[in-house]
């Protein structure tokens, strides 16, 4: 007879939307001893060892004594501590997801967060699962490569689930288990077997059917480490609930009692017996993630995609159910919209206010694009989008990347024009041959099916894609990061004061050097403050905010006058604040890093547009090839080369520093204005359609 095993895991993590958005202040890994320390109660009560997936990735929030003092809370209460993968904390592009990163980034996640449990436990994890069950073949790939011996990502049916090998049996893949979130089906609809989605008699009931079915043999009891407390809908309150508590004693006493059953940590699982190989990927609600050889093959499987993820919502006749009836209308999407989207609507607001703006996203900051916006719409699953996005027929759908599987998928289904707009390009940045495939494909696919390309580059930039066999022949527009006229501030610097000024992304000097270098800054810094130039830190808005990952720029501040650390501010606050500053700075170290050589040379953020609002000339590294010679045409600024900082203030006097405000007051009012530059984009949108 086959064995069967009932494991209990948690995945041990705050709430990741709200607590990326910030909604809470406190660790709710604990909730005031209602978290992981009363589960680890409950289960040594009952004699249980259960698996606690445990997202060590969340430091950059709490710091990391404070992620340590959870893996020992664990490991000290006689649990059994896994690694749980959430990427976005410490990826300066904030993916969510494993699968989005490639083999080598995912391996090295996997591994650094193994080693720290370690670290602690002086025991190497056994299990892995990815955060929202997001992992590829490269994630199984990486755990097995990384010295894990079993993964728990596999969730049947769930759109993230990218490399579908099993349903609801434990299965070898390669020299790993799979030990799968395992699922009730109703009405159409996967349901994991979560104290939090299920009620204990449908818990029972199906182990009753485990135990009756030999083609079974597991069933995974899943939770949260804040599965015991009642939390607002928002997450942004919680109280503790004895009900909780009372009904998870309840199914374990219940589980206990059906002969038949070792109920067992995944740790003690791995090599208990004969694991059965896969045969292969199973049928699943997702299509097979294989390589494509045409894009007629690529077209099909994102269509199959669309139409799998869950249930399609039934569109009613309700007013409600149609946001879009006049042409008057444009529909901005992206995942998590940020400055540039802001810029574009903006404008577009102003300049043509007959026009009703739509956005479409995932996280929003509403408080800051509620200005420009008539509505926002949230999906939460990439089949809401579709419904959206098949149920309007706007002027256009101005879709923005990354990531790119949104525009993708728009480019597919929409039955108007589609812009895709890069603020940066994937491949561009880290080479094709290192994206994963999903997100190569992807961006392939918007680069070949989208009615039209705007970005801040040049026409030139595609011409790789093209040598690596692309086909894009489509209007392509340049349209920058302009200036708006509400952040105009104007001031001048004290007499005899040189001040500089940096706003943007900032990555913790002890973060990997060869991955996020360009955006580390201690060691120009410190050349910077020695000449006596006031050196001011704003990180964005979109960063992690926490002293500990800053301490060496804030102990510096303390002992270098010239050092000034802010953590982010308004858009109209920051740019009123740095107004009497000398300069802002884009200083970036690409060649310390493994990026594409192109994507330095190309790269050009929205902190110019910032700096020129600000009233601010510009200073930039000059391996920032494109942003040099933009700064240096306007007359606004100049490039100095990485290796000749300790000569910057020399530099600085020999230009004429009113000459390059006033040029700077000038460009921001023209050339790069974006109520100037916004009815080409009109334009642009009424050539396409036509």
């Amino acid at each position: 007879m086959t064995k069967k095993y009932i494991s209990f895991t948690i995945d041990v993590e705050n709430p990741q939307t709200p607590l990326y958005q910030k909604r809470f202040t406190d660790n709710r890994v604990w909730s005031e001893g209602w978290g992981i320390e009363k589960l680890i109660e409950v289960f040594n009560e009952a004699g249980i060892v259960a698996s606690f997936f445990t997202n060590v990735y969340e430091y950059p929030v709490w710091g990391l004594e404070e992620a340590r003092k959870v893996v020992r809370c664990i490991h000290e209460g006689g649990q059994e501590v896994e690694l749980h993968t959430h990427p976005m904390w410490v990826d300066e592009k904030r993916r969510e997801n494993m699968y989005e990163l490639s083999y080598r980034e995912q391996l090295g996640i996997i591994k650094s967060g193994a080693e720290f449990i370690a670290s602690v436990t002086g025991k190497y994890p056994t299990a892995h699962r990815a955060g929202a069950y997001g992992f590829n073949a490269d994630t199984l790939k990486a755990v097995e490569d990384a010295g894990l011996l079993c993964d728990s990502s596999n969730f049947f049916g769930h759109p993230f689930c990218k490399e579908v090998v099993t349903k609801n049996e434990i299965v070898k893949v390669n020299g790993i288990l799979e030990a799968p979130v395992t699922y009730i089906e109703h009405a159409g609809r996967y349901l994991k077997t979560d104290i939090d989605w299920l009620d204990e008699k449908t818990i029972v009931a199906f182990c009753k059917h485990v135990l009756a079915d030999d083609s079974l043999n597991f069933v995974n009891i899943f939770m949260h480490s804040y599965s015991l407390c009642d939390n607002s809908e928002d997450y942004s309150t919680y109280t503790r609930s004895t009900q909780k508590v009372e009904k998870l004693r309840r199914i374990i006493d219940a589980v206990k009692k059906i002969d038949g059953f070792e109920i067992l940590p995944l740790s003690q699982i791995t090599g208990k017996f004969d694991i059965p190989e896969n045969p292969g990927r199973v049928t699943a609600p997702l299509p097979d993630r294989e390589k494509l050889s045409s894009l007629e093959s690529l077209r099909a499987e994102i269509k199959d995609l669309a139409a799998s993820i869950g249930e399609k919502p039934q569109v009613t006749e309700s007013p409600s159910a149609t946001f879009i009836e006049e042409k008057k209308e444009i529909i901005f999407v992206k995942r998590n919209p940020q400055v540039r989207i802001y810029k574009e609507a903006w404008a577009i607001k102003k300049r043509f206010p007959d026009y009703k703006l739509i956005l479409i996203g995932n996280k929003v900051d509403e408080a800051f694009f509620n200005e420009v916006f008539d509505e926002i719409l949230y999906y939460n699953s990439l089949q809401e989008l579709i419904q959206y996005i098949t149920s309007n027929e706007p002027l256009v759908y101005h879709v923005h990347a990354e990531p790119n599987i949104e525009p993708a998928i728009v480019a597919e289904h929409s039955n108007v024009p589609v812009v895709y707009d890069v603020y940066d390009f994937s491949g561009v940045r880290y080479g094709l041959e290192n994206l994963p495939i999903e997100e190569r494909k992807y961006e392939k696919f918007a680069l070949e099916n989208s009615s039209a390309i705007v970005f801040k580059f040049p026409e030139s930039i595609l011409d790789y894609y093209r040598e690596h066999g692309y086909k894009i022949d489509v209007p392509v527009m340049t349209y920058m990061d302009y200036c708006v006229d509400d952040y105009f501030s104007t001031g001048m610097p004290e007499e005899n004061v040189l001040s500089l000024v940096y706003a943007g992304v900032l990555n913790p000097t002890h973060w990997p050097r060869e991955k996020y270098g360009n955006n580390q800054y201690y060691d120009i810094v410190e050349q910077v403050v020695r000449q006596q130039i006031y050196y001011n830190i704003y990180i964005n808005k979109w960063q992690v905010e926490s002293e500990n990952e800053y301490r060496d720029y804030l102990d510096l501040m303390k002992k270098n006058e010239y050092l000034k650390f802010n953590f982010s501010r308004p858009q109209s606050v920051l740019q009123n604040e740095i107004k009497d500053k000398s300069f802002g700075v884009s200083f970036h170290n690409f060649y310390v890093t493994n990026h594409n050589p192109l994507f330095g040379e190309t790269s050009i953020g929205n902190k110019l547009s910032t700096y020129l609002e600000a009233g601010l000339p510009v200073i930039v590294s000059d391996n920032l090839k494109l942003n040099t010679k933009v700064v240096e045409d306007m007359g606004v600024g100049f490039g100095i080369p990485l290796d000749n900082m300790g000569n910057l203030r020399e530099m600085i006097e020999s230009y004429d520093y009113r000459k390059l405000k006033q040029n700077v007051l000038n460009i921001r009012e023209g050339e790069m204005s974006a109520l100037a530059n916004v009815p080409r984009l009109i334009d642009f949108y009424k050539e396409i359609n036509s």
